[in-house]
């Protein structure tokens, strides 16, 4: 992904000032809503235990409420040594889970369920290997003709 957000970076003459403003926006309001407990309802808990020790995962840890352009700026370029990507103003490296039931309304009514959303529209589309993180936005483009 680091590779590929380079190459998009390049193509729409993203500048490295740009992606560390974006990512500074981005840390300050996940950091606002984290503390007003926005997430907690997205997010189960875990307790995980390695070596006697325990650890509740129970929020993103990748936030970071003290960033700022300055801690940013300082950041180097983590996939091209001249590239403007870094490890704060890109997505984390990390693992995580989701799961999704689509159902017909037939299904909904048997089991007594209440949809939390309703597909309206879906696009599949390609795009040029080098910039494959792209490509949702043209899967969103199509949908919302």
């Amino acid at each position: 992904m680091g590779i590929t957000a380079e190459n998009i970076s390049k193509q729409f003459n993203i500048s490295r000032q740009q992606q560390d403003e974006f990512a500074l926006s981005s840390h300050k309001k996940a950091a606002k809503a984290q503390l007003a407990g926005v997430f907690k309802d997205e997010i189960l808990p875990v307790e995980v235990t390695i070596k006697k020790t325990t650890s509740l995962f129970d929020h993103d840890e990748t936030v970071r409420p003290d960033i700022s352009l300055e801690i940013l700026s300082k950041l180097r370029p983590a996939f091209d040594k001249n590239g403007v990507v870094t490890s704060d103003n890109a997505s984390s490296i990390n693992d995580g889970a989701a799961c999704l039931m689509v159902v017909s309304e037939e299904v909904l009514k048997k089991h007594n369920l209440t949809p939390l959303a309703r597909i309206v529209s879906y696009a599949s589309a390609g795009v040029d290997p080098s910039i494959y993180g792209y490509c949702p936005c043209s899967c969103i483009q199509k949908s919302f003709k």
